[in-house]
């Protein structure tokens, strides 16, 4: 799976405020994540990355896929958030 992740990743703290901006007819589906692992290089550069599947209502699996130091960054963000200071620590 390794490639060009980019270098950025949108975190939204508050998505009852501010949903994502996905244009219409863009949106292929929603699903829930099914499976999520990591990869010890699986970035161009040799790099960690995480990749979750996403399984939609008909059954399609798509796959997502990001760095391990995005993700980390994420979720950091969102524990900071009003919401996520709110929640109780996660394991």
């Amino acid at each position: 799976m390794a490639g060009d992740l980019g270098t950025a990743l949108n975190v939204v703290p508050d998505l009852d405020a501010y949903p994502f901006e996905i244009p219409p007819g863009r949106l292929a589906g929603a699903g829930r994540v099914t499976d999520i692992g990591i990869l010890a290089a699986g970035t161009n550069t040799g790099r960690a990355s995480i990749a979750l599947v996403v399984t939609l209502p008909d059954g399609t699996k798509v796959i997502g896929e990001t760095t391990w130091a995005l993700l980390g960054a994420a979720h950091r963000a969102l524990a900071a958030s009003p919401i996520g200071q709110a929640q109780p620590e996660p394991l």
